[in-house]
């Protein structure tokens, strides 16, 4: 009797259950409609008891064995207590199939007792199974797919497949149902297991249902474009075993598993193509091609095999007429743009919906620079002065966007035109003259040095009257007002460096490099290296800077006076830049020679002071007469020679 009673008790403190009866259960009973219309509550529902819990989440493996026994024996006279749930709807298999442990015997006696567990859902519509697979607890997902029996079939019922998790767990249920059960997302638990790249999971889900790889979730992934997009080479070849017609190659956006593939592994990508060469010509919602994809990321070797299987994919293009070579120019691919015309030498020729080719899309992207590796090809020379649709060259929209880089290389080639004119009768020379601010800051805008590079090369620009250049261009009209505001910023901004370098520059004056004399006193007080040339060089260009500095500053304080004319104000600003320049460039030299003398101090010539170069200059003269006498007669003078040079 005790023993009896301590088994009791230990059942209710294991799986002691807060019921939540739903409030008209009696209706179910009875066959009624719930009253006022409303929705009938859940049925009868139970919360797990938080030890046990805690056991099997932790994978406490002693804790649910030593209460096994008796569980199991006192849970036969209420079945009802094994669904019990916690809030997120687990049942207790769902716990022991999220541990990372080995709970499958704690696994099988559960479904012994109640096996509609097996395939009941939580929350989020997944299955034990589903739990087992997301932990990569491989023992259990073995252990569960063991489980099922075989449901009954007759003959105009429907199969278990199609029936409701009510009806299976009254009806039984096949292997088939419980692994393609699918969750809130439409995922199996093969979609689970490639997520976390179990490949000995991956293959016995497959092994023991093979139709799970034509199944996709509710965005249209299969599970090949996973193993795809993961870079999952073993899992991909896993899959690609089975026979085409049974695997789906899905993804979301119409893509395709060589879609995923071709951005980062070429393994992969080599495994489908082998697996099935018409992947290569798959397109997507946009119409890309992996060949599209591919030469985005600028991965020749992945390009090469592509077109090594598939060479009409050079050849097809997306819904704004882009070809695989055009999405290289745009990204700036060089390699691949130069395999892609080494291969097919008439890539010139393929146009986007604009009329464009790959040269003109490069330019418009900002990718320019890609010129350099394809300008020895003949296919260069041929798109220097091709139009778009709109009569623009290369030549004509590098102009516009402002990429002087590409200008400068342009009007090298003799074979380019710079006077051609688009369909607005525009010349480049015009389209640089359009986009060249007016005002005191225009020598910094791009433009106004294309401008330049374009008038260098003999460009001209369209015949205009010139009083009518400004209306017929559509070029800026001075805004008086934003050329006040820019003054006021440069002024402020110069008048900084200004003082800064008057400062500096009269600073350096009173701290001379090398020091002053303290221990003579015929020049006490005067620097040590005042007959260095150096050191009188550096002096010059301080001072140069010190008066440049401060003539700028005083001609910022006119600039920045709104009292004063705007056309006076701006003559003291150009001044006041220009010496500035000067003032900048003149402090440098000065700081460049202030350290160069302290550094070389001895001077030849210039290092000598009274005495000393007095002797220095004697000693030369009498070098010098021996030397004459020498060559006039050599023999005479030999000896006389000999002692003066060992004197």
């Amino acid at each position: 009797m005790s023993s009896l009673q301590s088994q009791t008790n230990l059942s209710d403190n294991l799986l002691h259950v807060e019921v939540r009866i739903d409030q008209d259960s009696s209706n179910e009973t009875s066959g009624e409609d719930p009253v006022g219309g409303e929705e009938e509550s859940p049925p009868h529902r139970m919360t797990i008891d938080p030890q046990l819990y805690k056991a099997l989440v932790e994978g406490d493996v002693g804790y649910v064995t030593s209460l096994k026994p008796q569980v199991i024996n006192l849970i036969v006279l209420d079945l009802h207590q094994l669904d019990g749930v916690t809030l997120g709807d687990n049942t207790v298999l769902h716990i022991a199939a999220s541990s990372s442990r080995d709970l499958t015997d704690f696994a099988k006696a559960v479904y012994d007792k109640n096996r509609s567990l097996l395939i009941k859902p939580n929350r989020l519509k997944e299955t034990p199974l589903h739990c087992a697979a997301k932990a990569g607890n491989y023992t259990m997902v073995e252990k569960l797919i063991q489980l099922p029996q075989p449901a009954r079939a007759q003959n105009g019922e429907r199969s278990s497949f199609e029936l409701d998790a009510h009806e299976q767990s009254r009806e039984g249920f096949t292997l088939k149902t419980l692994l393609t059960v699918r969750n809130m997302h439409g995922e199996t638990a093969l979609h689970e297991a490639v997520q976390i790249g179990h490949k000995d999971m991956v293959q016995k889900l497959i092994n023991s249902e093979p139709s799970l790889t034509g199944i996709v979730d509710a965005q249209g992934v299969s599970p090949l474009y996973l193993a795809s997009m993961t870079n999952a080479l073993n899992i991909v070849k896993i899959i690609t075993r089975k026979d085409q017609s049974m695997v789906s190659f899905a993804g979301p956006k119409e893509q395709t598993a060589l879609h995923a593939a071709v951005l980062e592994h070429t393994g992969i990508t080599l495994t489908l193509l082998e697996w099935n060469n018409l992947l290569a010509t798959k397109v997507d919602n946009w119409k890309s091609t992996p060949l599209h994809y591919a030469a985005s990321v600028g991965n020749l070797e992945t390009v090469k095999l592509l077109l090594q299987h598939e060479k009409s994919a050079a050849y097809m293009a997306d819904k704004d007429g882009l070809f695989p070579v055009h999405i290289a120019a745009k990204c700036g691919r060089a390699l691949i743009i130069k395999e892609l015309i080494e291969q097919f030498p008439y890539s010139d020729q393929l146009l986007d919906n604009k009329g464009r080719n790959f040269l003109h899309l490069a330019i418009v992207s900002g990718k320019g620079n890609i010129i350099r590796s394809i300008s020895d090809n003949c296919t260069f020379l041929r798109m220097l002065n091709a139009r778009d649709y709109q009569g623009n060259t290369p030549l004509h929209l590098a102009s516009e966007v402002g990429d002087l880089y590409f200008v400068r290389f342009l009007i090298l080639f003799k074979e380019m035109c710079p006077s051609i004119m688009n369909n607005q009768g525009l010349t480049p020379v015009d389209l640089a003259m359009k986009n060249t601010e007016q005002g005191l800051m225009h020598r910094l805008n791009v433009h106004y040095n294309l401008l330049r590079l374009l008038m260098w090369a003999e460009g001209l620009p369209s015949a205009h009257r010139l009083d009518r250049v400004t209306v017929d261009l559509g070029l800026p009209e001075y805004d008086k007002d934003k050329e006040i505001k820019n003054a006021e910023s440069v002024t402020r901004n110069l008048a900084i460096i200004s003082v800064l370098t008057a400062t500096v520059t009269f600073a350096a004056s009173f701290t001379m490099p090398g020091g002053y004399r303290a221990d003579e006193d015929q020049h006490i007080g005067t620097p040590v290296l005042s007959q260095h040339y150096l050191f009188k060089a550096f002096t010059v260009a301080n001072a140069m800077a010190f008066v440049l500095s401060i003539l700028a500053t005083s001609w910022l304080i006119y600039a920045g006076s709104s009292n004063v004319d705007f056309k006076l104000r701006m003559k003291c600003l150009i001044f006041s830049v220009q010496m500035v320049k000067i003032a900048t460039k003149a402090t440098v030299c000065a700081f460049a020679l202030a350290i160069s003398s302290v550094l070389y101090q001895e001077d030849p010539i210039h290092g000598l002071e009274g005495s000393d170069l007095s002797d220095y200059l004697r000693d030369r003269e009498e070098i010098e007469a021996m030397d004459d006498a020498f060559l006039h007669n050599p023999t005479a003078n030999s000896s006389l020679a000999t002692s003066s040079l060992d004197d």
